[in-house]
């Protein structure tokens, strides 16, 4: 089986958890289009068809760019979970999606209590509008990590931080994981603004196509605002506590539904709308692919003896990160509900409950808690199940 193959599966499995024969097709688990009469069936089936296609792109790309995608199956015996971690990580994400999905998911769930908190729409026009803007609202969340620029920095401790090193890694094959020993570690450093910025020309030059392919506008000025503003929503920024969206902004000018719908689902929606077993998954394979050294370790233990303690260490600092980070989005995500006043009671009510947040956030701490008591070998164990359990999902499909 060639790189490409297993990365396109391993990828759909961990991203998508879509069946193999639907991939090129570019369809949703459950396609809510096919209710969707109002829309331009060419614009639908542009777009259905771009979903799968980038589908099949990001598994090139994550194939030759991220070393955790591009791993061989794990042949080595399913290794025993320690009762006392088991219940955390034996079960399923609660929706049975990857985030790419329940991204696209997401957004169409918010953006449909949008409307409905508005009450029928006053004219015809409105109307098709908003089935367009659900059509539009899947298609964003499928390609918003299209285009994922990076690179590998090699990491040295001095005293008790990594301090970053100019030494340049090579991404392509094995050769990366000479660097793996104690006191250092390899992160995977994303090109933000860059990356959104790519995503958005690529999906401008395939509306352009489509449009001059056909001989007519299928794809309107209006339509490449809505892409370009919701991409744009997502770019991640830091403020020196945690991740937040520096390019969220309300603008009276634009469809601030879209891109505020857009940015809940692909930072927030783990957090309230799925609850704490996807945010826990989620959160554990965002450390594995910024992480490839604890990827690599956590898949052979037995060759890196000597940087298993280091490896747990890091492990339970990611976790200790997730309690800000999730009381930062609940702070955030009371400053921009308010921004809509006719919506913002129904929009807590379905997706953003403070009971949802409440559980997760508690469970955040008890991990992180746990963790403290947790052996190195153990935490490992928990991340290679995962890898496992991805892989397994690879082989039954194929």
């Amino acid at each position: 089986m060639s790189r490409l193959d297993f990365s396109l599966k391993l990828l759909d499995s961990i991203n998508m958890s879509l069946p193999s024969s639907e991939i090129n097709q570019g369809l949703a688990p459950s396609d809510f289009r096919e209710g969707l009469k109002k829309v331009d069936s060419e614009l639908i089936e542009a777009l259905r068809n771009r979903e799968g296609r980038a589908r099949i792109l990001m598994a090139e790309r994550h194939g030759i760019i991220s070393p955790g995608l591009g791993y061989k199956s794990y042949h080595g015996e399913d290794p025993e979970m320690p009762s006392d971690r088991e219940e955390t990580h034996r079960d399923e994400d609660p929706k049975g999606e990857g985030h790419i999905n329940r991204v696209a998911q997401r957004d169409v769930e918010i953006m449909q209590t949008f409307f409905e908190s508005y009450g029928e729409p006053k004219t015809e026009a409105e109307a098709v509008e908003r089935e367009e803007m659900l059509v539009f609202a899947h298609y964003i969340g499928t390609i918003h990590d299209l285009v994922q620029n990076f690179k590998l920095v090699l990491m040295v401790k001095g005293g008790n931080e990594y301090v970053a090193q100019d030494t340049v890694i090579d991404i392509n094959g094995d050769g990366w994981k000479k660097y793996i020993g104690k006191g250092k570690k390899i992160v995977r450093k994303r090109i933000v603004d860059t990356n959104e910025n790519d995503t958005i020309n690529e999906e401008l030059e395939f509306m352009d196509k489509v449009n001059k392919e056909s001989k007519k506008e299928i794809f309107t000025e209006k339509h490449k605002k809505w892409v370009r503003e919701a991409l744009l929503a997502t770019i991640p920024g830091w403020n020196g506590a945690t991740v937040y969206q520096s390019q969220l902004k309300w603008n009276k000018d634009s469809n601030n539904e879209l891109t505020f719908a857009t940015a809940w689902a692909d930072l927030k929606g783990g957090i309230f709308m799925d609850g704490w077993k996807q945010f826990f998954k989620e959160g554990d394979l965002n450390l594995l692919e910024d992480n490839p050294d604890i990827l690599e370790v956590a898949l052979n233990p037995d060759q890196y003896t000597e940087v298993i303690e280091e490896m747990g260490d890091r492990i339970r600092v990611w976790r200790d990160d997730q309690d800000p980070f999730a009381l930062a989005q609940w702070n955030q995500l009371e400053e921009q509900i308010i921004l809509f006043p006719e919506a913002a009671s129904l929009l807590r009510e379905r997706h953003f409950r403070t009971d949802t947040y409440n559980d997760t956030y508690n469970k955040v701490k008890e991990r992180a808690r746990d963790n403290k008591q947790t052996k190195a070998p153990d935490l490992l164990i928990e991340l290679r199940q995962i890898v496992i359990k991805e892989q397994q999902k690879y082989l039954r499909a194929a």
